[in-house]
């Protein structure tokens, strides 16, 4: 299973194990109750083999999912959802109706001190308007 379940590079991958002679497969962790996280599963992998999503299924069994693109003009990826107890309510990450969008533009970031180019995206609120003189910004982590 893939699942961004620890803070590591790319989505941390969790074998499942059979439960004895049945079709059940498995994986425990303790997580926070609160915890809402995508998870897609990896058919056939062999331990130290690298995966692409190209080799990756949803929960057949689960109809909470999100489609997710990675980059502007890349196709979307579908999750499947699992939410704790407490986990947020996803309205807040998914378009409402009767409530206006903002956008979201891609621009290239050249960093000297990494040595390196990347892109950062930057959302601006419905009925924004670049002024002269700029605005005032916020950094979000």
């Amino acid at each position: 299973m893939l699942a961004p379940l620890q803070n590591v590079p790319r989505m941390p991958y969790f074998p499942l194990r059979r439960l004895l002679s049945t079709d059940v497969w498995y994986k425990s962790w303790q997580v926070r109750d609160d915890l809402r996280f995508g998870y897609r599963f990896v058919l056939n992998m062999q331990p130290g083999e690298e995966y692409g999503l190209q080799e990756t299924r949803i929960d057949p069994l689960n109809p909470d999912q999100l489609d997710v693109a990675f980059d502007e003009g890349q196709p979307t990826t579908t999750f499947s959802i699992a939410a704790m107890p407490r986990g947020q309510d996803p309205k807040w990450i998914t378009k409402q109706a009767g409530i206006p969008n903002g956008k979201v533009e891609r621009y290239p970031f050249k960093s000297e001190i990494l040595g390196n180019e990347r892109a950062i995206w930057v959302y601006t609120p419905p009925g924004y308007e670049l002024v002269k003189g700029g605005h005032p910004y916020a950094c979000a982590p």
